[in-house]
């Protein structure tokens, strides 16, 4: 893992200000008769925590994530927390020597990039299909 990943797991940003910053994007995209919608993506680290053989019990990076969903939601704003879904296709695929992000990379690889899509899919679609 990257050490800025293990580092932002341990150190979260400011929720207060990333939860500005999200409102004010909000407010000028209305401007312009647009919505807003939000897709949270975990780190890697964040991603695999559960299944490291020294993970202590204060789950950081799923914390963050959860306020951050809360705290998104809270200002009417559509909000899709991608963790749950990765770290239970992480689970599975580590059991068969499989991972959802590249071994030497920050990124999902095609197996993470179709588990997100296919959960994201349906609920823009379900959005989109709101006034």
């Amino acid at each position: 893992f990257y050490y800025e990943d293990k580092t932002s797991f341990e150190h979260p940003p400011d929720h207060d200000l990333t939860l500005a910053s999200v409102g004010r994007m909000k407010d000028d995209l209305a401007k312009h008769n647009l919505r807003l919608a939000v897709v949270l993506v975990p780190t890697g680290y964040t991603v695999y925590y559960p299944l490291f053989r020294s993970a202590r019990t204060n789950d950081a990076g799923a914390e963050y994530l959860q306020r951050l969903e809360a705290g998104i939601s809270k200002q009417g704003i559509p909000v899709f927390n991608a963790l749950p879904r990765l770290r239970e296709a992480a689970a599975t695929a580590l059991a068969r020597d499989q991972l959802v992000y590249w071994p030497d990379d920050a990124h999902w690889n095609p197996k993470g990039v179709d588990i997100v899509a296919a959960a994201v899919a349906p609920w823009l679609a379900s959005l989109i299909r709101k006034p």
